[in-house]
């Protein structure tokens, strides 16, 4: 490889510096987004059990001041 000899760097220097990117610019960015996602999703089912219990506890039935 012929940018590899201009840095100095090894065969070995490259594939792990390769790995380290694939694991800092990919793995982690999909792994940070299915949380976030997996988030969202928990909240808004958490919201729709909210609102379905919304008549029940915690309002004043409409009229009363």
């Amino acid at each position: 490889m012929i940018f590899a000899d201009f840095l100095g760097w090894t065969s070995q220097d490259w594939t792990d510096t390769f790995g380290l990117a694939i694991v800092f610019f990919v793995g982690f960015p999909l792994l940070l987004h299915g949380l976030i996602a997996f988030g969202f999703v928990q909240g808004k089912s958490e919201h729709a059990e909210n609102q379905k219990h919304a008549g029940r506890w915690g309002k004043r039935p409409d009229g009363d001041s």
